[in-house]
């Protein structure tokens, strides 16, 4: 089903129109289709959405809570995509950084947001755990790979570590989306500028803001060589998105918090 086609559907059922609908609707509707591919990894959507969904029960077990700030560290990996799809089903805020961020860069966004937890590799854990010294809000780190290799005599006794493994891959949690309270016009992710002028600027985008732009992506009509042609006001997201059509997050260093990701589309008949 296009991303259009799930917007309607989204529509005519009054559902709220949360960034993870789009995930859990395709997931419903055609489970075995590939959703992810990442070099020679393959995901479908049924998986996809049951990992995402046990992340989400796992950080609410944590204490994460509705709108709280979890930011994500990871390289290129389908990890980063199960772990923002995660964060938004916990009814949080994702933050998807940089894996190039320096450890003052990482340490100011980590307090400047309030960031509650990081999902990360035991590969930068020469950048976080400095960064987590000045970060006292950081309470919990989900590692990528098992943690337990690592020394943590330079991390706050305050953090706890987890292994992210077997967390998707527990068959003990329930796979089911977890009840939400959230609502479009909560926050559903927070990016920061590069910080080229002086210190990184916040960003914040709504699931109404971002939702709409993907209604823009697919119903906005396109003049020649690619340009849209506009009959309403965009929202910030689709604005710069409008202004840069061919911009593709791997070529994009418009922001230090932006992340290259595996390809992910909505399901498509």
């Amino acid at each position: 089903m296009p991303g259009g086609a799930i917007l309607s559907r989204l529509l005519s059922a009054k559902q709220t129109l949360l960034l993870q609908r789009f995930l859990e609707n395709s997931a419903a509707g055609r489970p075995e289709k590939v959703a992810l591919v990442f070099g020679e990894s393959r995901l479908t959507y049924g998986p996809l959405d049951v990992q995402a969904n046990r992340l989400a029960r796992f950080l609410r077990n944590l204490g994460v809570q509705r709108q709280d700030r979890v930011a994500i560290l990871l390289d290129s990996s389908v990890e980063s995509v199960v772990s923002l799809f995660g964060v938004l089903k916990a009814d949080a805020v994702f933050l998807m950084l940089s894996p190039a961020l320096k450890t003052s860069k990482l340490a100011y966004i980590l307090s400047d947001c309030g960031v509650k937890a990081l999902i990360t590799h035991t590969g930068k854990a020469a950048v976080v755990c400095p960064s987590l010294a000045s970060a006292s809000c950081v309470e919990q780190v989900l590692w990528v790979r098992n943690p337990d290799s690592l020394d943590k005599d330079g991390f706050p006794d305050s953090v706890r570590h987890h292994w992210l493994k077997p967390v998707l891959a527990d068959e003990a949690v329930s796979g089911d989306p977890p009840p939400t309270a959230g609502i479009d016009l909560d926050l559903a992710t927070i990016i920061y500028t590069s910080g080229s002028t002086g210190s990184p600027k916040r960003v914040m985008l709504t699931h109404l803001n971002m939702v709409s732009a993907r209604y823009l992506h697919h119903h906005v009509p396109r003049e020649p060589a690619g340009r849209y042609h506009f009959q309403r006001s965009p929202s910030f997201c689709g604005a710069s998105q409008t202004r840069r059509p061919h911009c593709h997050p791997r070529t994009s260093a418009s922001s230090e918090a932006c992340s290259p990701m595996p390809r992910f589309t909505p399901c498509t008949a």
